[in-house]
């Protein structure tokens, strides 16, 4: 079945994209790539061209997305169509796709597991343009690998966090204890200076007539 796209279908999908927000994340993660192309790949990617670049992954985000009345932005699986967008000459595109491999995964590392997560369904079943399969299982299993990283480190974590909280009712456990220990021997005191004979009393309390 063949589709046409016409004119108008075209202006109203960059129209709708144009409105698609980067996030800050996205945008740090995008800066990120670009030092790393240019550091060690000795790409040179203009201001202009990441325009470009940022105009195409909009209408990505966009085409992308499942749900038109949801919530749309550019995510990190949308930046995996950079692979196509920043090399000059073939052979380049190997390393712009490790490249985006390895801060993709570095910047999971930094993101609840929940959020990772909602990753999955997307790689299995949902649309991303740019990758082919293979692609698509080596994302599937960094977010797997990472999920399951994270969601010990989160373990780890709420089991410190339990035994801190523990710690701290054992304390404050012991402190209430020592004070009421220190009020009933006060009241003691008290009882037993009560029932002395004021002389008495008087010296024990060190007072001076």
């Amino acid at each position: 079945m063949n589709y046409h796209l016409d004119g108008e279908v075209i202006d109203w999908v960059h129209s709708q994209a144009s409105k698609i927000p980067f996030i800050t994340d996205i945008t740090d993660f995008l800066l990120e790539i670009s030092e790393v192309l240019t550091q060690k790949g000795g790409y040179h990617i203009s201001p202009r061209r990441w325009r470009k670049i940022g105009g195409i992954l909009r209408v990505a985000a966009f085409c992308n997305n499942p749900d038109p009345h949801g919530n749309v932005g550019v995510s990190l699986l949308d930046c995996a169509l950079i692979q196509h967008l920043v090399w000059h000459r073939h052979h380049q595109k190997p390393f712009v796709w490790e490249t985006y491999l390895k801060v993709f995964e570095e910047r999971l590392q930094a993101m609840p597991s929940a959020k990772i997560c909602t990753m999955l369904p997307v790689l299995q079943h949902g649309i991303i343009f740019g990758i082919d399969r293979p692609q698509r299982a080596e994302l599937a299993k960094i977010v797997a690998t990472v999920v399951r990283t994270s969601e010990e480190h989160e373990r780890r974590v709420r089991e410190q966090e339990e035994k801190n909280r523990l710690e701290e009712e054992q304390k404050r456990l012991a402190e209430a204890e020592e004070a009421v220990q220190e009020a009933e021997s006060q009241m003691l005191i008290d009882a037993w200076l009560e029932n002395m004979p004021p002389e008495e009393r008087a010296l024990n309390l060190g007072e001076r007539k």
